[in-house]
């Protein structure tokens, strides 16, 4: 099995769901090794980092509060995931206005 490394950065929009990590083509399994959000918007703000599913409800991986000059670390709060047909992408969003960096580092199994 080979595996072919990327990445994914940008910034967050508020309220608004924000792709981190994509969904995986077809037959591909997608591991995420690390999600980082640096929040430099001059004062505190409320992230939430989700896993959209095919399920019948997304799953909240993380709600809490990141104070300003401070970096969130997926690799804290859960070490790795792995993203297939049923586990689709990884989401974040914003309790309120702010545009947090983010920086995402993923590898594609073929």
């Amino acid at each position: 099995m080979a595996w072919t490394e990327a990445g994914n950065d940008g910034v967050l929009a508020g309220a608004a769901d924000v792709t981190l990590v994509a969904a995986p083509g077809a037959g591909v399994r997608r591991i995420v090794r690390s999600i980082t959000i640096h929040n430099d918007t001059g004062g505190p703000v409320t992230l939430t980092v989700q896993l959209k599913s095919t399920g019948p409800a997304d799953r909240i991986m993380f709600t809490g509060s990141v104070p300003d000059g401070d970096t969130w670390q997926s690799q804290d709060h859960f070490p790795l995931v792995i993203l297939d047909g049923t586990d689709k992408s990884i989401e974040a969003y914003l309790g309120g206005a702010g545009t947090p960096d983010f920086v995402a580092a993923y590898a594609d199994s073929s």
